[in-house]
């Protein structure tokens, strides 16, 4: 026999399952919507520290995040490969995801965002002939630079991945 208290128990139960339900929906929703709605480019590519000692070369990677969903979004995180004249010069990343939403550069509805990323480089026989453009001019227009990767753009319920293929 069902008492009204295990009929209570029973209703915030059905409740709470009923909610945790619709979130899940509400984010896959969410998720349709907004993948598509988010580009990501690159900008542009240039050594923005040498350290000759180390054998080390710092390269700020600019990235171009447009949002054309009619929300604001935010970026966590960009995990890229780099490529110099189609070839690979390793993976890098760009991580915020210690930074607080409320922190993180704001991706508003129609605009564009650049997102820097510092990817070092140590030199190799490999990369000499990047390299040695690169430490000869900081802005190398002969270099063809292309990167691919997955960006985190998140909303306030969800994290979508947004894979990407850009080259200048």
């Amino acid at each position: 026999m069902l008492t009204r208290g295990k009929i209570i128990i029973i209703a915030i139960f059905i409740a709470i399952v009923a909610s945790l339900a619709g979130l899940v929906a509400f984010t896959n929703v969410e998720t349709t919507q907004i993948e598509g709605q988010v580009d990501v480019t690159l900008e542009g590519v240039k050594m923005k520290a040498l350290d000759r000692e180390n054998n080390v070369m710092t390269i700020q990677v600019d990235f171009g995040v447009f949002n054309k969903a009619d929300r604001t979004l935010t970026i966590s995180k960009i995990d890229y490969e780099l490529f110099a004249d189609e070839k690979s010069l390793g993976n890098g990343f760009m991580s915020l995801e210690s930074v607080p939403m409320v922190g993180r550069p704001s991706l508003f509805s129609g605009t564009s965002t650049t997102i820097p990323s510092e990817f070092r480089l140590k030199y190799s026989e490999d990369v000499k002939d990047v390299w040695n453009l690169l430490a000869a001019s900081e802005e190398n227009d002969s270099i063809s630079w292309r990167t691919k990767g997955t960006a985190e753009i998140e909303t306030a319920f969800s994290i979508i991945l947004i894979p990407f293929e850009s080259s200048t």
